[in-house]
């Protein structure tokens, strides 16, 4: 998913591991096995042979389309539960993300979250809720997981 919508075309393996969070010894051995498996082809880029560029092969994308209908299917099993038990549903899958954040078990890869100039929920109830001070714009919740090239670390 990575390589089809948040850097197609420009996804390196630094990249990616930054975004997963991990060691890039650790994604290129995840990417060994879908390169074997002839979902992703690794291409070098121009004169630069150490620079490695990642893209979906038609196998990699038709195995994506699995999981993108996959999600279609839950979201319209979702879509028949109240809007109460909708809420409830997401209030229980924010606890166990965080826990299993605090826990070590996965990461926070949201970019703009962890930014000194992001500013969450300034226009509550709104289409796009954040906005950035450092480019002075409104941002909808799936446009925080984008890379910027502006980001700034905030101080904890």
């Amino acid at each position: 998913m990575f390589l089809r919508y948040i850097r197609p075309g420009a996804a390196t393996v630094n990249t990616l591991a930054k975004h997963l969070s991990c060691t890039p010894a650790t994604v290129s051995g995840i990417l060994d096995v879908l390169e074997n498996k002839k979902f992703i082809l690794r291409n070098r880029k121009g004169d630069d042979r150490r620079t490695v560029v990642l893209s979906l092969t038609p196998k990699g994308l038709r195995f994506l389309g699995v999981f993108e209908n996959f999600g279609k299917e839950i979201e319209e099993i979702i879509s028949e539960f109240t809007e109460e038990e909708q809420e409830i549903l997401g209030a229980l899958l924010m606890k166990l993300t965080r826990r299993l954040i605090e826990e070590g078990y996965a990461f926070d890869t949201d970019i703009c979250r962890t930014c000194c100039f992001f500013k969450p929920n300034k226009y509550p109830g709104s289409e796009d809720p954040h906005y950035c001070e450092c480019l002075k714009i409104l941002l909808n919740e799936k446009e925080t997981y984008m890379e910027c090239p502006d980001y700034k670390e905030a101080l904890n």
